[in-house]
């Protein structure tokens, strides 16, 4: 199935149910939220197969267990489609998986 044909049934989907969305831009914000959950998790299961596919030097038994741990965590993520979490970084910038700066949360003093 190709992903205009699914976007569309999605936006059906999403009209028939009239107890969910009871607005327009109620409509418009859900589509858009699957649009991005479907981003999130595209991109972390590309991770994935990278860290997958370039795991030199994990040859003993420890390494590879790491290498099971991480490729775990990712998968979770991605099912949860986690955009809050730093996965790269660049001096002091974090960067989620989407490539987005995360601002860090600043505590006021009182």
């Amino acid at each position: 199935m190709n992903d205009k044909l699914q976007e569309l049934e999605t936006i059906y989907k999403l009209i028939n149910e009239e107890t969910r969305h009871n607005s327009v831009p109620d409509l418009i914000d859900g589509f858009k939220q699957l649009q991005r959950d479907k981003k999130i998790m595209q991109a972390y299961f590309q991770l994935i197969m990278d860290v997958g596919h370039d795991y030199d030097g994990a040859n003993d038994l420890d390494h590879l267990k790491r290498l099971i741990d991480e490729l775990c965590r990712l998968a979770l993520s991605g099912r949860d489609c986690d955009d809050g979490e730093a996965i790269y970084a660049n001096g002091n910038k974090k960067y989620n998986i989407l490539h987005e700066e995360i601002k860090e949360a600043t505590q006021e003093c009182k």
